[in-house]
């Protein structure tokens, strides 16, 4: 079991909607399935696609990457907004 923290979009923008339908999702509806990546090279490529001027995507490579590739079921997410507020946790029952 891993323990993972998460936000539901920038600034949490997503919480009501993931909450009510059961899911975690990240706001980056454009990437679309993410297990259909066979690398990061390649999921920073689209990334950079859509947002060429915001520079390197480390971050969000990483954290799409991990959520397609890397979360399991059992494991908990922390739920959370920001640095500094809790929203609420769950446990991955499907993918």
């Amino acid at each position: 079991m891993n323990y993972w923290m998460y936000s539901p979009g920038d600034g949490a923008c997503y919480w009501e909607e993931f909450y009510q339908l059961g899911i975690m999702g990240m706001g980056s509806d454009y990437l679309g399935d993410l297990k259909n990546f066979k690398s990061k090279d390649q999921l920073t490529d689209l990334i950079l696609s859509k947002y060429p001027s915001t520079g390197y995507p480390k971050n969000t490579v990483l954290a799409n990457w991990e959520f397609g590739n890397s979360v399991s079921i059992g494991d908990i997410i922390l739920v959370k907004r920001g640095r500094n507020q809790f929203l609420g946790w769950a446990i991955v029952t499907g993918k």
